[in-house]
């Protein structure tokens, strides 16, 4: 067949592993805090709120903090640190 392109695949040599942490407030949605694949860790879009899911007082600057926060709390939570990423998308 020309042209035809089998479906993606997912090898079995990948390793997966969930990271979610109570440190960091709980999805929100059907989703994980983070996913590490292999040496790269995928961290869902995290927002200004604090573990009872109420967004902090104190505007855009406390709510920024609170953000980054959660996204270290969930690098600790697979054993990396804020030092260790290279690319973040915003």
């Amino acid at each position: 067949m020309t042209g035809y392109m089998a479906p993606p695949t997912i090898s079995n040599d990948l390793c997966r592993k969930v990271v979610n942490t109570n440190a960091a407030p709980q999805a929100i949605g059907p989703y994980n805090q983070g996913i590490l694949v292999n040496r790269t860790l995928y961290v869902s879009g995290q927002l200004g709120l604090d573990r009872s899911l109420n967004i902090v007082p104190g505007g855009i600057e406390a709510e920024t903090k609170q953000a980054l926060d959660n996204i270290g709390h969930i690098l600790n939570a697979a054993h990396s640190r804020k030092g260790d990423e290279l690319f973040l998308h915003c």
